[in-house]
């Protein structure tokens, strides 16, 4: 039994860093969540980013229903429109749209969270916490760097009938740096770091993104003093806290040499 158990942590770890990394085929993304919910060992976690049938518990201590505000609103809208996975198939209309041939009109209310504990880890929104609110989050195929600003826990009507509750979250993510001045980022030239630099500033608009898409924390702190020369605006030195390591850096001859 030792022996599987041992056997089971290292292929989960191994298969983790594996759809982390940069050869891990962009076909095969889709499938990532999946892979993190069935690995992540969180029963709670699970079955809220899975969404909770009609005949299933609603978690314990919801929060207060609220009609969303209209950009959070108008972000998972657009996001539900264009994820086939996430709608699962279901064509919704907006609420404050006119007809359409959709046949459900997405709910525009939902129950506020405080925070939420997923994958182990508490997140909340800054208003609660600020270290709990910087995440590191999957955009597409990339990660990007953002803080949370809601958690709302949502529910909707499938094409099928059943209903489906599931966590999301509202935040603004870390205005990234012109190409021209990534070639400044020394940070990026370190991948065995995992630090990069992002600016201060984030992106006024508000992105809403199902929990399953938070990959971790992040740790920042300003740049100090920044060459106004080659980055002409404050930023951000931020390092994933992700348990995950995607990059490995082989060990050199002097490491040989002393063991």
């Amino acid at each position: 039994m030792e022996n599987t158990f041992t056997q089971t942590f290292c292929m989960t770890n191994n298969l983790k860093a594996i759809v982390h990394g940069a050869s891990f085929p962009e076909i095969l993304q889709p499938l990532i969540p999946l892979i993190e919910r069935a690995f992540s060992g969180q029963v709670s976690s699970l079955l809220t980013d899975l969404g909770l049938t009609s005949g299933r518990p609603i978690p314990e201590d919801p929060g207060h229903l609220v009609q969303l505000p209209n950009e959070v609103y108008n972000s998972l809208f657009q996001r539900l429109s264009t994820d086939v996975l996430l709608s699962e198939g279901t064509s919704y209309r907006h609420a404050r749209a006119s007809l359409s041939p959709a046949d459900f009109v997405l709910n525009p209310s939902a129950r506020q969270l405080d925070a939420i504990v997923h994958r182990g880890r508490r997140y909340a929104d800054v208003t609660h916490r600020i270290g709990d609110s910087q995440v590191v989050f999957r955009r597409g195929t990339t990660t990007r760097f953002g803080q949370i600003q809601s958690i709302f826990l949502h529910h909707r009507r499938l094409w099928s009938g059943d209903f489906r509750y599931q966590v999301f979250i509202a935040l603004r993510e870390h205005e990234a740096l012109s190409p021209q001045d990534v070639t400044h980022d020394n940070y990026r030239k370190h991948e065995g770091l995992e630090a990069q630099l992002v600016r201060s500033t984030l992106d006024p608009a508000v992105l809403v993104i199902p929990i399953q898409d938070i990959v971790c924390h992040f740790a920042s702190c300003p740049l100090p003093e920044p060459d106004t020369s080659s980055i002409p605006y404050p930023c951000l030195v931020v390092i994933s806290l992700n348990e995950v390591r995607t990059h490995v850096t082989p060990p050199t001859q002097a490491d040989r040499s002393s063991t």
